[in-house]
């Protein structure tokens, strides 16, 4: 079995311009099916009503990509 990955030693905190909260850059995460963690960002880039690219927590991410989905499906 590998190692788990490691937390980088400089993880500065980044606030979410969507929902003001503070979180660490890199986390750890299990995907599915896979016994170790791996590293992971805590940030996906996305485009804000004015055009210009942010970058979201991936909560909020996958909020809008779930409200574009429901948007489209109607």
């Amino acid at each position: 079995m590998q190692e788990d990955e490691r937390l980088p030693d400089n993880n500065p905190v980044q606030v979410c311009p969507e929902c003001k909260l503070e979180y660490p850059i890199w986390r750890l995460y299990r995907y599915s099916g896979e016994m170790r963690m791996r590293l992971a960002h805590n940030f996906c880039p996305a485009t804000s009503s004015d055009g210009k690219i942010v970058n979201l927590c991936m909560k909020c991410k996958m909020e809008e990509i779930k409200a574009r989905w429901a948007k489209e499906r109607q």
